[in-house]
């Protein structure tokens, strides 16, 4: 080693040690600190044992962000572009940035760039950054330890909170525990009502509003080009060739049986048993997905036609005179089985790739927004093809967000509906049995949204038990 080299890593360990020296002086002379404590209290809303980490509510850019994870092992805040969108935050507010970051995985990750924005604690508000990455995480936002020590943060994952003291070293409270406050950002995306047929102005539907100028105006392009499609009366609808499908009621035993309803004829002949399938992996199925369409057939059951020598079963009479169904009707037994046979057929495929249907509820998914319009035309060539006609009023056109099968479903996963949360609150407190199955019933509908579920109802099931006894 040199003179000069030696001499410089002298005057490197002599200048840290005044740093330290410093940064404890100054630690000396500020206010003493309100104590920090976390006790047994804090346990009481916590379920253990479990291993979830620590997410909470910020207000951020003045607007309320969920799910927003305190990461002390980050060290940056790091913002999905999706929710830089979201946030609606002018593009020239995000500065490039020259430096990427290292991933968990040891892998460099360019960022599209950096935006400062306000993030408020109780009355505390700072000018935080936030690095902008195409990525797409479970969680709305992360905050890092850079964040967690300017807020003089103490997070704790056990108990699920996370305290923090003032400028003057006082408490002050924390940032309020996810799910405790109504959030403003919302999980559905907004649409936009678009007219398709300048001729008759009613004939609207509704688009993403987050599309840019171009993609709307494409996908209004596409919808007019293929205004063929969709029917807004049952005139409007000629029914799918019977050699494609029809509706056919099995006769049981051999032997037909006098019926008078639904509920009888539904009696006289077996089950199909063509398998529905799992909500839940439909669902899962359309995540991680930049662009949705979700689609509903006109007044779907009727666009099959019924059997003809099964079409007098369906007789029913009325003041003037005796009718009977010629098109497959809602409440026949096997009416889902055989509208998801007939989709299963046309789309077989699409199925799983870019389409996913649960009898006549249908998404069309494209994991780049680019291949979108050629995803739909695939499926609107087919619907042509079959004479399957479509609900403009019940669509939703280019969106990143949007609810299907009761769900929130988005490029990040999976969130609860925010109707099946309201009126799971809005419930009255449960004084009979059947209103305690009720309860639990709408509870059970969301289970894969909280944690230990079984655990949590146990009073419920109990009470129902005792009252069996």
């Amino acid at each position: 080693m040199t003179e000069s080299e030696e001499l410089l890593r002298t005057w490197l360990r002599q200048a840290q040690l005044k740093r330290r020296i410093v940064n404890v002086h100054a630690l000396h002379q500020q206010n003493a600190f309100a104590p920090i404590k976390f006790d047994r209290t804090d346990l009481l809303s916590v379920q253990i044992p479990y291993e979830d980490p620590l997410v909470v509510s910020l207000i951020v850019a003045e607007c309320l962000v969920r799910r927003v994870l305190i990461d002390p092992g980050s060290s940056a805040n790091v913002m999905p572009r999706v929710m830089f969108d979201r946030l609606e935050i002018e593009p020239e507010k995000l500065k490039p940035i020259g430096n990427p970051l290292l991933g968990f995985d040891g892998k460099w990750v360019e960022p599209i760039g950096m935006v400062k924005l306000t993030v408020q604690v109780a009355e505390r508000v700072l000018t935080e950054s936030f690095v902008v990455m195409e990525i797409h995480p479970s969680y709305n936002l992360l905050m890092g330890r850079g964040w967690i020590h300017r807020v003089q943060g103490v997070p704790l994952t056990l108990h699920q909170v996370m305290r923090c003291l003032g400028p003057d070293g006082t408490k002050e409270p924390s940032p309020s525990k996810d799910g405790e406050e109504e959030p403003s950002v919302l999980t559905t995306e907004p649409l936009l009502d678009v007219k398709i047929d300048h001729k008759k102005l009613d004939r609207t539907t509704r688009v993403g509003s987050r599309l840019t100028e171009e993609e709307k105006l494409g996908l209004i392009d596409f919808l007019t080009r293929n205004a063929d499609v969709f029917a807004w009366s049952h005139s409007d609808m000629p029914g799918i060739s019977p050699s494609v499908s029809y509706h056919s009621l099995n006769k049981k035993n051999g032997k037909w049986r006098v019926c008078i309803n639904f509920t009888n004829l539904n009696k006289a002949y077996p089950k199909d048993s063509f398998p529905l399938p799992r909500i839940d992996q439909i669902v899962d199925g359309i995540t991680v997905y930049e662009r949705l369409t979700f689609l509903d057939a006109y007044s779907s059951y009727n666009q099959i036609p019924m059997d003809p020598i099964d079409e007098e079963k369906t007789s029913f009479v009325t003041e003037r005179r005796t009718y009977c169904y010629k098109v497959m009707s809602f409440g026949l037994k096997n009416a889902g089985a055989t509208y998801l046979r007939l989709i299963s057929k046309i789309f077989k495929s699409q199925m799983g790739r870019t389409v996913e249907s649960y009898i006549n509820d249908m998404v069309v998914k494209s994991k780049k927004k680019n291949d979108h319009l050629a995803h739909l035309q695939d499926v609107f060539d087919m619907l042509r093809q079959y004479g399957i006609k479509l609900n403009l009023a019940k669509y939703s056109f280019g969106v990143s967000s949007g609810q299907f099968l009761g769900h929130v479903v988005n490029h990040r996963g999976i969130e609860a509906s925010r109707a099946q949360v309201e009126a799971l609150i809005r419930n009255a407190e449960p004084k009979t049995t059947k209103e305690v199955q009720a309860l639990t019933g709408q509870i059970v509908a969301l289970s894969q949204f909280i944690s230990k579920l079984s655990d949590r109802c146990k009073p419920f099931f109990d009470t129902i038990r005792g009252y069996g006894r």
